[in-house]
């Protein structure tokens, strides 16, 4: 194996993650993997078990670095700044569409890859006001592909009948204020209670809900919930993949969460329970309601 014929895959968070390894398996390519964080899961259930090195290691071996980008981890913008310093070229997935600069800073150096990817026309023209001068490509979606390929075989095993609440970490994320960040006026805490003291401005049954953890977190961050609201029937998910949970909903719920688009792209209802009375989501679409709309209603 030549070092022309490998690339070099590096990933910590699951946003990134979920559309680097599902790129990655349709290339077909000869790989070196550094994982970390809720990445490590991602690329085991589609690779199965993967051979882990250190940075140094891998990029040693590769002429590309493909990366994603985190919030808690500086794994990929160091990737970045050793293959700059080495002349590999580096691509990174941008998997949201906010804090697209923020990404790429060590301290105050922002440190930018060779090229961008995207995966629509609105993260393309975000990305594009913050990196004029950069290439950015806009690729297919291959995770969302694989999403509705995989809801398509299982919707017909599940009565969609739940709420599904997706769950963020946003408590965390102003704890480490991150650089060149601004802090959320509200966190999952604020979101959650806004969300259970209202339910009926969405559903005067008493339907199942369900609480999804971020792929980051573990479910007895949430076993809360049922002690406090225990007139509701609620469950928090542990074992069940995110297309499950989502088949086996009605109405999907959350933040600002890559979860909700995947709950659009499946047709399911969608609405934000950001608890502040007029601050808008991030994700451009659209079809997400506004929970404190509908309370208005």
């Amino acid at each position: 194996m030549t070092k022309e014929n490998n690339v070099t895959l590096v990933a910590h968070d699951a946003g990134g993650a979920e559309i680097l390894s599902s790129w990655a398996i349709l290339q077909k390519k000869n790989y070196s993997f550094c994982i970390e964080g809720p990445a490590l899961n991602i690329f085991k259930r589609k690779f199965g078990e993967i051979k882990n090195q250190n940075l140094d290691e891998a990029l040693k071996k590769s002429n590309l670095l493909v990366c994603g980008t985190s919030w808690e981890s500086r794994i990929e913008i160091d990737a970045i700044e050793i293959s700059k310093r080495n002349k590999i070229k580096s691509i990174a997935i941008l998997d949201h569409w906010v804090n697209f600069k923020e990404r790429f800073f060590i301290g105050e150096k922002l440190i930018i890859p060779d090229e961008l990817w995207v995966v629509d026309v609105k993260a393309k023209s975000i990305a594009k006001n913050f990196f004029p001068s950069t290439k950015i490509l806009q690729i297919p979606n291959y995770y969302m592909n694989d999403i509705v390929s995989e809801a398509k075989n299982k919707q017909l095993f599940f009565k969609s009948t739940a709420i599904l609440y997706i769950c963020e970490p946003i408590r965390r994320h102003n704890t480490i204020k991150l650089q060149h960040v601004k802090e959320q006026k509200y966190n999952e805490l604020d979101a959650i209670d806004f969300f259970l003291e209202n339910i009926s401005a969405i559903s005067k049954e008493n339907k199942q809900i369900i609480f999804r953890p971020h792929p980051s977190e573990k479910p007895e961050d949430y076993k809360w919930i049922i002690n406090k609201y225990d007139r509701y029937n609620i469950e928090i998910s542990e074992d069940k993949n995110l297309i499950e949970d989502i088949c086996r909903s009605a109405i999907v719920l959350g933040c600002e969460s890559m979860a909700m688009v995947v709950a659009l792209k499946l047709n399911k209802r969608v609405i934000s329970s950001i608890p502040i009375k007029g601050l808008k989501h991030c994700l451009p679409f659209k079809k997400i309601e506004y929970l404190y709309k509908l309370i208005k209603a």
